[in-house]
């Protein structure tokens, strides 16, 4: 384990959408602020969460969010939905069990995964199917990740992105030493450029053939080279620098870097990107509805409740935004993301 230097948090609402259905997962203004958070352990006091199948033909992606607002969970299902429907279901609660009876996060992470993964290895009917996990769990001083698979968890700090998760791909070094010590192999299954050497997005490094992840809840037939083993990262918290976490499902980080997804939601709150409902991104509409919420915004800069319901609107919005745009980039997945405001 490492750690690392991050800060506080504010969360402001949900909301979220199924296969294009948009529906409200928690009534954004009825959570916009709560007033007892400040005088209990409810480290979280914004957040936004927003899914969409996307142009698959089925949901396999999942998510969970704490009633403390200081747990979240993205899950991506692959094979079927139901190991990512059981973990979210089954993480949480064995987390919360776990960490009152031993008061260790690592051992809770680390045990609930394991209760999880054993449970979902009893049912012989989830053989072939899995789901990559990824989560955040905040305490005052510090927040911790646990990942497993490709799902990916960002922070913005200082205005820069860093990973504070490590994507399980099959070609990195340390899972491909891995794999091929267990007797795997990797391979390259796609397009070659000229140069003979795979052409990024068309196509995928996948163990024996199959999956394109090197860790995963469940996939039992795939077991051992496939892991249920997650990484379990701390990182102490920095108030001044800290200002989100993004975490999404490779629905996605197929289409955006962790760098163009914290820019992106930097440019929205900065105002600078606008119209984005009706897909005009580069648009003359765009440019003026830009126009139009700079001049707002220095026209009632005074006013400092209304920006601030402004400010709050958009971020309560910005998961929606960044699936938005992940479609608009021909992403191929469904795609789930969910951002938690720090500041």
């Amino acid at each position: 384990m490492f750690h690392r230097i991050l800060s506080r948090y504010h969360v402001v609402g949900a909301v979220a959408t199924i296969g294009g259905a948009a529906y409200a997962a928690n009534s954004w203004k009825r959570i916009a602020y709560n007033k007892d958070a400040e005088n209990s352990t409810q480290y979280s006091k914004a957040f936004s969460v927003f899914a969409s199948r996307g142009p698959r033909g089925t949901m396999e992606d999942e998510y969970y969010i704490s009633n403390a607002r200081n747990f979240f969970a993205v899950f991506d299902g692959h094979g079927g939905a139901q190991v990512a429907k059981q973990a979210k279901k089954e993480v949480y609660e064995c987390f919360e069990r776990e960490l009152e009876s031993c008061d260790d996060v690592e051992d809770a992470y680390k045990n609930a995964f394991g209760t999880v993964s054993a449970s979902v290895f009893k049912n012989k009917k989830l053989d072939m199917q899995g789901t990559t996990a990824v989560s955040v769990y905040l305490e005052e001083k510090h927040i911790w990740t646990a990942n497993i698979g490709d799902s990916r968890a960002v922070l913005c700090r200082d205005g820069e992105a860093v990973d504070i998760t490590q994507d399980h791909k099959p070609n990195s070094p340390d899972e491909k030493e891995r794999i091929e010590k267990l007797g795997g192999n990797v391979r390259w299954y796609g397009y070659l450029g000229p140069d003979r050497q795979p052409v990024p997005g068309m196509g995928a490094y996948r163990i024996n053939g199959n999956l394109a992840v090197s860790r995963a809840l469940g996939d039992r037939l795939e077991s051992p080279f496939v892991s249920d083993k997650p990484d379990i990262e701390c990182f102490e918290r920095d108030e001044e620098a800290d200002r989100f976490i993004i975490l999404a499902s490779d629905g996605l980080w197929d289409v955006m870097t962790s760098r163009e997804a914290v820019r992106f939601v930097q440019q929205i709150l900065a105002g600078s990107v606008g119209a984005l409902e009706q897909g005009a991104k580069n648009s003359l509409k765009t440019r003026h509805a830009s126009r139009s919420l700079t001049k707002w915004m220095r026209t009632y800069s005074g006013d400092t409740k209304m920006v601030r319901a402004v400010l709050d609107t958009r971020k309560a919005k910005i998961a929606k935004y960044l699936v938005e745009e992940s479609l608009r980039r021909g992403t191929a997945d469904n795609v789930t993301v969910i951002v938690v405001w720090l500041k």
